[in-house]
């Protein structure tokens, strides 16, 4: 196939990917109308436990994966790519087992029940096996069949956790069958890209275990620090609120959590096609043409994003005073979250400062600004929490962080440039 047609033919994986992606917005949204406040509170905590696990899940081997199996690809070192698929489905399994030991105390967290919190953890597993198996077909640059992978997750963890959570009315039971069906993806997907190498399956499974001492642990913990500082700068907004809202305001909160949810899925979508580029680019060209890319992108989204920002405002507000008039009190919650998530889906000055291997500068700076905006706003609102307001409060506290986390990671990117 030329270069054009193949270029034409993969051109369709832009709006498979948003089909893709509107289904998995659709979830929360579908979740909301079926259960009721309290309901759709656990099933937000569910959500919050299992992203929490996907950013340590692994220790720190998925960006490590993310960064190595373009470059292997592109010097035909492919087995030593799927040898760290494979160790990271290893160490995220063996890291579920031991969280799952929390799940079993008598004590809740995030206000569920040991029993919801150990189908929460499973929902973490599954979605970090997805991303692991996913990795193999962005990493080739095929982002058609990456999307086909995405949409048939969709398709099938939103039919069925739908059917189920309407049948039950079970905020556990949907995030169990979400769990279950991503798992079963997720296997299929590994079984097609291990059935077509020359070692059998599971000897390249026992590879991977005996190789786990001679992982650089080192790096893959640094890429796990950044990870969760990151992570804890986009979501302790979500932790604060689950432990110091009332169930009502915390369900609020959660469903106008689902602008930022939307906004970072698309941009993990987005840069699941453009990291491997950036990558490519670092191993076959030079660190300032990838730099030139990351900059480029940034830039697009957050002006587009930007001009786009105000009408969608109107039209979000119309859509909840219409369909989903209990969560009014999300209104106010809005605007704020659509400033963040126009940051948020701007930021790929991360995805390079960790491909030319400046993680460990990356974390200094993230916990930096994220340590001297906490001190002010404590300073400013500590007083006040668990009050009248405090979900606007932690509205704020997020905005905070993300405009100061963009500023300086963007500041150091263009420094590194060259």
């Amino acid at each position: 196939m030329s270069i054009s047609k193949k270029w034409r033919a993969d051109a369709w994986y832009i709006p498979i990917l948003a089909l893709a992606m509107g289904l998995m917005m659709l979830r929360p949204l579908m979740m909301a109308r079926i259960f009721d406040t309290a309901g759709f509170a656990i099933y937000g905590a569910g959500l919050l436990v299992s992203s929490t696990f996907c950013m340590f899940g692994c220790l720190g081997l998925q960006p490590m994966l993310q960064r190595k199996m373009p470059a292997d690809f592109f010097n035909g070192k492919e087995i030593a790519s799927l040898v760290l698929l494979l160790q990271g489905i290893i160490v995220a399994v063996f890291c579920a087992f031991v969280v799952s030991s929390v799940g079993l105390m008598d004590f809740q967290i995030a206000g569920l029940t040991p029993k919801s919190f150990l189908i929460s953890l499973l929902h973490g597993l599954s979605q970090q096996v997805f991303i692991l198996a996913t990795v193999e077909s962005r990493s080739r640059g095929e982002p058609l069949r990456f999307s086909f992978q995405n949409l048939i997750r969709a398709v099938v963890v939103v039919f069925f956790a739908g059917v189920v959570g309407l049948y039950t009315r079970s905020p556990a039971a949907a995030l169990f069958v979400e769990a279950s069906l991503s798992l079963l993806v997720s296997w299929r997907i590994l079984a097609i890209v291990l059935s077509g190498r020359q070692v059998i399956p599971t000897k390249l499974f026992q590879l991977a275990f005996r190789r786990l001492p001679r992982i650089r642990w080192r790096d893959a913990l640094a890429l796990m620090a950044v990870m969760l500082i990151g992570f804890g700068l986009t979501s302790i907004d979500r932790w604060f609120a689950a432990s110091w809202l009332t169930v009502d305001e915390f369900a609020q909160y959660v469903f106008a959590w689902i602008l930022l949810t939307a906004s970072q899925s698309f941009q993990s979508i987005v840069n699941s096609s453009v990291y491997p580029s950036l990558a490519r680019r670092l191993a076959s060209d030079s660190r300032r043409s990838s730099f030139r890319l990351a900059a480029k992108v940034s830039f697009l989204f957050l002006s587009i994003g930007f001009i786009l920002m105000w009408p969608a405002c109107y039209i979000f507000s119309y859509i909840i005073s219409v369909w989903f008039a209990e969560y009014s009190s999300a209104l106010l919650l809005i605007p704020i979250f659509l400033v963040i998530a126009v940051v948020r889906l701007s930021d790929f000055w991360t995805s390079y400062l960790i491909i030319v291997g400046k993680e460990r500068l990356l974390l200094v700076v993230n916990v930096a600004a994220g340590v001297i905006v906490f001190i002010v706003w404590l300073n400013a609102f500590w007083l006040d929490l668990g009050g009248n307001g405090s979900a606007l409060k932690l509205a704020w506290l997020a905005l905070a962080l993300t405009i100061s986390n963009y500023i300086c990671v963007s500041c150091t990117a263009i420094r590194f440039r060259n």
